[in-house]
């Protein structure tokens, strides 16, 4: 079945950008990425934000870690807290696996932010970000995490 230009399957495969229903989110490939590698999967390395009555443009390298909020995910960059109408599971697929990681059903995180791994109960774990922001790892995640970190 075809799909229409603005579907999902289509986030971060154009040269330039893809539209996500109602305009909410665009991932951007970095154009000389798509030039150098065009068999290779690309991963956006820019996502933008739609704030009101203007656009911000994320770099991914610079988001700490994702949390679901019901339809949405909030993109926590520092202390700024951005919001896009997408679900967690749906972003999940379009992020480079290499950076970053779920680690909860409700949290994405970018793993060059982790300074520590700890563990707690029940099989659990706490990861610790640079900032000293603690994010809880199911025991589910936990071992993904453990061997990327590794």
């Amino acid at each position: 079945m075809p799909r229409s230009p603005g579907s999902h399957a289509e986030i971060g495969t154009g040269p330039a950008r893809s539209d996500i229903r109602r305009g909410q989110l665009w991932m951007l490939t970095n154009p000389s990425d798509v030039a150098e590698a065009p068999v290779a999967r690309q991963y956006p390395t820019r996502i933008a934000v739609r704030s009101s009555d203007r656009v911000i443009f994320v770099r991914t390298d610079d988001i700490d870690w994702f949390e679901a909020a019901r339809n949405y995910v909030k993109l926590h960059v520092g202390a700024q807290e951005l919001r896009i109408r997408l679900r967690l599971r749906e972003l999940a697929t379009e992020l480079d696996p290499s950076r970053f990681r779920q680690i909860h059903r409700s949290t994405i995180v970018n793993i060059d932010r982790v300074s520590e791994v700890q563990p707690w109960a029940g099989g659990d774990y706490v990861a610790l970000l640079r900032d000293r922001q603690q994010l809880r790892v199911s025991r589910t995640y936990a071992r993904a995490l453990l061997r990327t970190l590794q």
